[in-house]
């Protein structure tokens, strides 16, 4: 009943429109609250990254909040804080996102600033200094935490020539041999309108919203930006490794490559790793902590991504269980479940999955979010109108065959820090 309400309603208020530079705009109205998010999502990240400059994407998110022509470090943040607003950014495999949640009566403070960002940023070299700084302390903190550190091998590992192989932050020595150009020659190829992507959430008339933006980003001149993607050869075999630390409480990570969300198999593969490993209630969980007792933690995460990715499966051992005997019951587990799923667990499993999706949207901010993630990442905003319905159709035989076809030996890596 959930889904079915779901798949009937879920129809987005949306306007698009794209200016003459390029630059496109998708404007979402909800006037429940006088709040609007403006974001700009840059079609680059560290997919994009230059060879051996690693975290480049990511540092220039950081020197972008160092000043502009116009403005000195930390103007911006003055200037949405003191008109009661809130703001920050993101990096990822394909996007810089930048986002301000205001009132309905200031929302255009920020795509003023964001115009701004686009064509005038500073990237002074003693910021560039401090901010690296930062980066390779979060780098370091990030070696010394166990789970984080093998989540980085894991990728490290099941990539050949994949740009996902890299942390988007970076790698230690990559990081230190960035210099101001690579930044100035990244900013000038990807910041532009023709690059871009400006989400309008929230109290907001979409005429309003052509006018403003056309206003702030009408004379700023678009390059279209040709990314080339970088495949990966097809798996072969099975990948391992072992990482000694000497802990106390070892993690065993198991990754198998699944599809891009542009490919039909991503919705039963969702739905796979959801009854497998997602809440309490999942086959792992309930086999492994609850009846066997063999495992402390146990989760999941599906890798959603414009292309061939890598989803995990991790799991604490209890104290005196061997590593080999909880990877083989892990195995027990998929093998056992290919045949068994009832009609119930996946009506269960695909309402959490839909219920989840949509309540992340929830505000101005999230349902900003979403679109500007689907619009880059997986080629249109359409795709969050349409994933109910999709996962909606899943049945038990296609998630029978995505067991068949991804969760496989030859697709497989498997890592563990003890």
């Amino acid at each position: 009943m959930v889904i079915l309400f779901l798949i009937l309603q879920f129809r987005l208020p949306i306007t698009e429109f794209i200016l003459k530079n390029g630059l496109k705009v998708i404007v979402y109205e909800d006037h429940s609250v006088p709040v609007v998010s403006t974001q700009i999502w840059y079609r680059t990240g560290s997919y994009n990254d230059p060879k051996g400059k690693t975290g480049l994407s990511h540092l220039l998110e950081h020197m972008s909040f160092k000043g502009t022509k116009r403005l000195g470090p930390k103007e911006y943040d003055r200037i949405i804080e003191e008109n009661g607003g809130e703001e920050n950014a993101f990096t990822s495999h394909h996007y810089i996102a930048y986002y301000a949640n205001l009132s309905r009566e200031r929302w255009t403070i920020e795509l003023k600033l964001e115009a701004d960002r686009m064509i005038n940023l500073r990237l002074d070299s003693l910021d560039l200094e401090r901010e690296r700084g930062v980066v390779l302390e979060e780098l370091r903190l990030g070696v010394n935490d166990p789970f984080e550190f093998l989540w980085n091998m894991m990728r490290a590992n099941a990539f050949y020539n994949s740009p996902y192989r890299n942390p988007i932050i970076g790698w230690e020595e990559d990081v230190k041999r960035i210099k101001r150009f690579d930044l100035l020659n990244y900013y000038r190829r990807y910041f532009n309108p023709a690059n871009a992507v400006i989400v309008i959430a929230g109290d907001i008339d979409p005429a309003e919203a052509r006018r403003e933006v056309g206003r702030y980003f009408g004379r700023i001149r678009g390059k279209p930006v040709e990314v080339e993607s970088i495949p990966d050869p097809a798996p072969i075999g099975e990948r391992r490794f072992i990482i000694e630390r000497g802990l106390e409480n070892p993690i065993l990570m198991i990754g198998y490559h699944t599809p891009p969300i542009t490919d039909p198999d991503y919705f039963p593969c969702e739905v796979l790793f959801s009854i497998l490993g997602r809440g309490r209630l999942s086959r792992l969980y309930r086999k492994l902590v609850y009846e066997n007792g063999i495992a402390t933690k146990v989760g999941v995460y599906y890798d959603d991504n414009r292309y061939p990715g890598l989803s995990l499966i991790y799991l604490y051992p209890r104290r005196g269980v061997e590593i080999d005997s909880l990877e083989r019951a892990v195995y027990r587990v998929i093998r056992e479940m290919a045949d068994s799923i009832t009609d119930e667990e996946l009506m269960r499993v695909k309402n959490q999955i839909i219920a989840e999706f949509v309540y992340q949207q929830d505000g101005a901010f999230g349902i900003g979010a979403a679109l500007g993630w689907a619009e880059v990442v997986g080629g249109s905003y359409h795709f969050i109108e349409e994933f109910p319905a999709r996962i909606g159709r899943v049945d038990r035989n296609q998630v029978k065959q995505m067991i068949e076809k991804y969760l496989i030996p030859r697709k497989r890596v498997v890592g563990v820090i003890r």
